[in-house]
């Protein structure tokens, strides 16, 4: 059975600002070995075990994928250069350089599986160190990191999560935080203020509504109606199952050999493959039962084949009580009958010293010796050159005799198709 280890990648530290209580607790900082906190799935839909564990010491599983925190992306909605795919990145940065806070040389961009008909694509930024160095120390560990996946990303169906954002650690104090996913974007809104209900307007009762165990009662309160319980783990569940890639340009992994194999192997194997891996094995079941018809009509034709030989042969031939070879068997006793009636075979001594002789060169000596075995009829060739060899073989063929040349000697013997016919 497949398994899938998701780790939650922690948030970048800021100053005055505290991460997301739902969000990975910070990886170790300093001296301090680093730390992620983890998720273990053995079918993609259920949490099988979950904890925090530096990487050496991450369970094993089939699948590793890394999961991104809401507040490290931004979503930006452009349509795509005509770029190569080596310069897409910087001409992305190009366009993108008034939106972003940053350098955009130090930033990291992905972009959408499919854009919309109009050509645009929605491209996801975040910083590119912040995300490298979790990744790096992984993979020196072992674990290779095949996706990276965001907790929220553009649909067209609408979703709000309400998640208990901590504070400024000195305060002590707890505010509450809506991260809005839907055709126009992601956003994370405070809703301490009146921004998000100015925002959401009317709309606020269209939206599929969760929060995380400790805020949803006061999602409750502020929307007015029940929301669901979803965990930071089944958030993460459900981004395994989004289109997403964070993994491009220059952090798509660098798998070679047997490892590439062993990755499209586990990619094949995922729910999206499904269709694909049906398909292929309805078409060798196809094949195989094709094979099997095919047979089964071969020897059901070479049993009728035998069935009106061996009928042949005991027609024709009454004295047979047993058939084990009917071409053999009808040959040898036609040679008897013929033997007995005194006429002369196509592979008796006559029969092959009178081919020769119609097809003899003029100008060529009679034979020094002649030997006769087994319907062969052999003599020396060392008298002979290239063109008269030949030209004897031709004429002899005409006449449907075989001519061989082995050993220094010219054998002569009826022709194959000839034979089996006589």
């Amino acid at each position: 059975m497949s398994s899938t280890l998701l780790i939650l990648l922690p948030p970048r530290p800021r100053l005055g600002r505290a991460a997301h209580s739902d969000a990975p607790p910070r990886a170790g900082q300093g001296a301090e070995p680093m730390e992620f906190e983890f998720l273990l799935s053995a079918d993609g839909r259920g949490v099988t075990a979950q904890g925090r564990a530096r990487p050496a010491e991450l369970p094993a599983a089939s699948v590793c994928m890394a999961v991104v925190p809401d507040g490290e992306l931004s979503w930006h909605l452009l349509k795509l250069p005509k770029a190569q795919r080596g310069k897409l990145q910087a001409a992305l940065g190009g366009l993108l350089e008034e939106q972003l806070l940053e350098d955009p040389e130090q930033l990291h961009f992905a972009i959408a599986p499919q854009a919309d008909e109009e050509g645009r694509s929605w491209v996801c930024v975040c910083h590119r160190s912040w995300l490298q160095g979790p990744l790096d120390a992984l993979e020196q560990a072992g674990r290779m990191v095949e996706r990276v996946l965001p907790l929220s990303w553009p649909g067209e169906a609408a979703r709000a999560h309400v998640l208990d954002r901590q504070g400024d650690a000195e305060a002590q104090d707890h505010a509450l935080s809506l991260v809005l996913s839907d055709a126009r974007g992601v956003s994370t809104l405070p809703l301490d203020g009146p921004l998000a209900r100015q925002l959401l307007g009317p709309g606020l009762a269209e939206l599929a509504w969760t929060a995380s165990p400790d805020a949803v009662q006061a999602a409750e309160r502020w929307v007015g109606h029940p929301v669901s319980v979803q965990a930071s783990g089944q958030r993460a569940l459900q981004a395994l199952q989004g289109p997403w890639n964070l993994r491009q340009f220059e952090l798509v992994p660098r798998t070679r050999g047997l490892q590439a194999l062993r990755q499209w192997g586990r990619q094949l194997m995922t729910p999206a493959w499904r269709p694909a891996r049906l398909g292929l094995v309805g078409l060798v079941l196809v094949q195989v039962l094709a094979l099997n018809v095919q047979a089964w009509q071969q020897k059901s034709r070479l049993r009728e084949a035998q069935a009106v030989m061996s009928s042949l042969l005991m027609n024709s031939f009454p004295a047979t009580r047993v058939v084990h070879d009917a071409p053999q068997q009808m040959r040898q006793a036609a040679d008897a009958l013929r033997a007995r009636a005194g006429l002369i075979g196509e592979r008796d001594f006559e029969a092959l010293l009178s081919a020769a002789a119609t097809a003899w060169p003029a100008d060529m000596p009679p034979a020094e010796a002649l030997k006769f075995e087994d319907g062969r009829l052999a003599f020396p060739a060392t008298s002979w050159n290239p063109a008269q060899i030949d030209a004897f073989k031709r004429q002899l063929a005409s006449e449907g005799w075989a001519l061989d040349k082995q050993n220094g000697q010219l054998q002569i013997s009826r022709q194959r198709s000839q034979a089996s016919g006589g």
